[in-house]
């Protein structure tokens, strides 16, 4: 299978919590049982810190956030030669900060369009890539535009004609609640912004995007799968 997997961090380059370590370690699992996998995450600063060095594929997408068409640089690097390709996406005023999320305990104010850049940017990738996607796996809020972009904006893409959308909530404490001009950015239709589509107590909800349109969902473990579904 071809399998394109957005993450918001990864193992070696950036890490906050455990999504980075699956990140790293499930897809190369993947890539030594034979399937086709391609890692896709933002170029933070951190990456540069880490001491891997990425190179340029000299490929620019252009991704769409509200009104503005950003440009963004590709570069990737294949750190073990028996795992997949990383592609970084490069754009410096969203990704080049102290913080993958935040700064001095507050979350940046413009997570949503930084976010909203990596799912769009995501996908316009897989069509650059030209592959015939089977299987994008979504990762927690920061990527949970895509399966709801894949029914809506890329569903007329060749490249994901017959692609299935799996979400695999690592963390339910952490959304992606944001006020409602935030579809605005996301290119969304304001239809969508129902009670049985994005809205969430009157925001737009990254997480629930998700969880109402992916095609599979799933939990790091047996065990947070039962807990996120009992009242506690």
């Amino acid at each position: 299978m071809k399998i394109l997997f957005p993450v918001s961090e990864c193992v070696p380059f950036a890490k906050t919590g455990g999504l980075a370590d699956v990140a790293q370690a499930l897809p190369k699992a993947l890539t030594q049982l034979g399937h086709d996998v391609s890692v896709v995450m933002p170029l933070y600063r951190q990456v540069w810190d880490s001491g891997h060095q990425p190179g340029r594929m000299g490929m620019t997408l252009l991704v769409q956030v509200g009104a503005q068409h950003i440009s963004a640089e590709v570069w990737r690097l294949r750190p073990d030669a028996d795992g997949p390709w990383v592609y970084f996406l490069r754009y410096d005023p969203f990704y080049s900060r102290p913080g993958l999320y935040q700064s001095l305990n507050a979350e940046y104010p413009d997570n949503d369009k930084r976010f909203i850049f990596l799912n769009r940017g995501a996908l316009e990738l897989g069509k650059a890539l030209d592959q015939r996607w089977d299987i994008v796996h979504c990762h927690d809020w920061h990527t949970g535009l895509i399966p709801l972009y894949l029914k809506t904006l890329y569903a007329g893409e060749p490249a994901y004609a017959k692609v299935r959308s799996l979400f695999t909530i690592h963390n339910l404490a952490y959304q992606g609640q944001f006020p409602r001009e935030t579809l605005r950015s996301a290119n969304l239709p304001e239809t969508l912004f129902t009670p049985e589509g994005v809205e969430f107590y009157g925001g737009f909800n990254f997480m629930k995007s998700a969880l109402m349109y992916a095609d599979g969902i799933n939990t790091v473990s047996q065990t947070y799968a039962r807990e996120i579904q009992s009242p506690a």
